[in-house]
């Protein structure tokens, strides 16, 4: 790690030294990975200031109960001294330090946070009894944002709210861990939209130089993918009335294959579309260039019908899966999050069309299709898919789905009282069949 250029002062004439004061390459050190960290810190400080600057005149006066003018003071004496700190900072980074190593010590002393021992069981932690949702092991280290201090515990009755300022119950811990839990699931979900994507770009460019033509009409490049819509609503068809009861039987549940599993054949799909569409890209240029043959456009329905039986799967699974795994009071937002795949996936396309450009010095990817190699970036498709399938695999195999609150058992006194109206219906019941009995010659 890079500390300080030249002197200790900070100035720049001298060489570049590590930590330890030794002499360091300029060529394997700092860059972007250097500057992305001290953004990163700088970023994390902005927020924490400016969400607490932001929000501090309504926790005074709304939680505090302190006058809007004593607030207002407060606030701005607080912003005056944090700014002013900054010139204390100053002189230590010059004077002793360094300007990086003093970035390094104040980025790790805000990472702080009051050290609390963990409760030896998880019903000590703040809101348990009436949490919503069931308690998880899982990213236990988030669970010290419900830990009551002792003199806060002591002055707190169970039975009413805590101060969310101050600590956050369970149910908001598990909350924000469903939502981590939804990432990786997120992250190997765009590769998806990216190989989606090429439906509407290369492989519209491949229809318009190939033989387009049904008896005497031609059909237009951008209509050929209505092939892909009807593959869309023909395997979601198909989805629901063949492939789900047949699951069931294999599987024995009433599901029949799960959300992960349905995006797990998407992905599986896509990545058969890309395999296909790179070897009928290269039987499309050898046979163009070399025998000044055009091949039909309908070629291209391989990569159409596997795209859009893939969305059919991955479609339903990933909106299946955000709905039903994100915190109930976030439907709207896991609805969101799986949209953000689409759009991250053409965004990613995007990318990856402008890096393999640069990479390939415009070679593969050309106006005209027949001098390049688009069949490579097909290719380069069908690999990434391949390791984010494996990558997908790991996270899956290791996703605990979301369990239901448990209906909590009722206290005893309401279990015996409840038993012993049952006995008086009882009794009731059966001194009524005795007054007929009697009652009858």
């Amino acid at each position: 790690m890079v500390l300080v250029h030249g002197e200790k002062d900070g100035s720049n004439d001298g060489p570049v030294v590590d930590y330890k004061g030794n002499p360091v390459d300029k060529s394997k050190t700092g860059g972007w990975l250097a500057a992305g960290l001290i953004l990163g810190s700088e970023l994390s400080e902005r927020i924490c200031v400016m969400g607490i600057s932001m929000n501090l005149v309504t926790y005074l006066v709304g939680d505090l109960h302190i006058s809007s003018a004593k607030s207002a003071t407060i606030v701005t004496n607080f912003m005056g001294t944090l700014n002013l700190l900054g010139l204390l900072g100053g002189f230590v980074a010059d004077a002793k330090l360094g300007r990086y190593l003093t970035v390094a010590i104040s980025a790790s002393i805000t990472a702080l946070k009051r050290n609390q021992p963990y409760p030896s069981h998880p019903s000590l932690l703040n809101d348990y009894e009436n949490r919503k949702v069931p308690y998880t092991e899982r990213y236990k280290c988030l669970d010290k944002a419900a830990i009551l201090d002792d003199n806060f515990a002591a002055n707190t009755n169970k039975n009413t709210n805590t101060n969310s300022w101050i600590v956050s119950t369970v149910t908001q811990v598990e909350e924000v861990k469903m939502v981590l839990k939804l990432l990786p699931i997120w992250s190997t979900c765009i590769l998806f939209w990216t190989i989606y994507s090429q439906m509407t770009t290369f492989t519209v460019e491949q229809a318009t130089i190939m033989n387009r033509k049904v008896g005497s009409f031609k059909i237009p490049a951008g209509s050929l993918s209505a092939f892909l819509f009807i593959s869309i609503l023909l395997f979601t068809s198909l989805n629901e009335k063949v492939f789900v009861p047949l699951a069931r039987r294999i599987t024995h549940t009433v599901q029949g294959i799960t959300s992960l599993q349905r995006i797990g054949i998407g992905l599986v799909l896509s990545m058969a579309a890309m395999v296909a569409a790179a070897i009928v890209e290269k039987e499309r240029r050898e046979m163009a260039v070399n025998g000044n043959v055009t091949i039909s456009a309908f070629w291209l329905l391989f990569q159409y019908f596997l795209v859009g039986s893939g969305e059919a799967f991955a479609y339903v699974g990933q909106l299946e899966f955000f709905i039903r795994e994100a915190p109930d009071r976030m439907k709207s937002m896991s609805t969101g999050l799986f949209l953000s795949t689409i759009s991250m996936g053409f965004y990613v396309s995007s990318l990856l069309v402008t890096i393999v450009d640069s990479v390939t010095k415009k070679t593969w990817l050309r106006n005209n299709l027949n001098r390049g190699k688009l069949n490579n970036f097909y290719w380069l498709l069908a690999a990434l898919g391949f390791f984010n399938f494996w990558i997908f695999l790991f996270f899956a195999s290791r996703h605990q789905y979301k369990m239901q609150m448990p209906i909590q058992p009722e206290s005893p006194q309401k279990e015996l009282k409840s038993f012993n109206d049952e006995m008086i219906d009882d009794k009731e019941k059966i001194a009524a069949f005795q007054a007929v009995g009697n009652a009858e010659p």
